[in-house]
């Protein structure tokens, strides 16, 4: 696969508790174009309350008939294996990986990760919010589908391009003076 980086984003089953219930990913070329995409519904080890399938517009049926994360690993494995994972709050996201691979039996897999919530708050620090709700209402990035995994990435991806054109702008300002 093209490039290093894959922008991820898990919906899990709790922020304290967390095992995915659904993956998307998008592989990006060095020149952060799209080079693949890939979406499932993952069926968790614990059950799914009803909150949190209503926030992710998840059915339980949808979730328990859904192949496991191990099920689905030939597949995942493409995106993250010598590539950089980009996600919005990625210590968040490591922590779900690193649950998943434990039950894998390969947690010393954890591949790097750039977070985009941490770059945002270096390249836009006078901005009050960082969150992704927040940066793509600013930026006037669309996100119509909130809390649904390839739904928070395509805007992780966009965002990730402004932030890297911000930062090529600061970048070029600061060599020039």
């Amino acid at each position: 696969m093209e490039g290093l980086l894959t922008v991820l984003d898990f919906e899990t089953t709790s922020l304290e508790n967390p095992y995915a219930i659904e993956i998307g990913m998008i592989a990006l070329d060095d020149n952060l174009d799209e080079v693949s995409r890939y979406e499932s519904v993952i069926k968790p080890p614990i059950e799914v309350s009803k909150k949190i399938l209503g926030m992710t517009r998840l059915t339980s049926n949808q979730v328990s008939k859904a192949p496991t994360f191990e099920d689905l690993w030939p597949d995942i494995h493409p995106y993250l294996s010598n590539r950089i994972f980009v996600a919005h709050y990625a210590h968040f996201e490591n922590k779900v990986l690193y649950k998943e691979f434990l039950q894998l039996g390969i947690e010393e897999y954890l591949p790097r990760s750039l977070c985009t919530h941490e770059l945002s708050k270096k390249i836009l620090q006078e901005l009050p919010k960082h969150s992704l709700e927040f940066l793509t209402s600013h930026l006037k990035i669309s996100h119509p589908e909130s809390h649904q995994a390839l739904g928070d990435v395509i805007p992780t991806v966009e965002l990730l391009k402004k932030l890297s054109q911000r930062s090529e702008e600061h970048t070029s300002e600061l060599q020039s003076r």
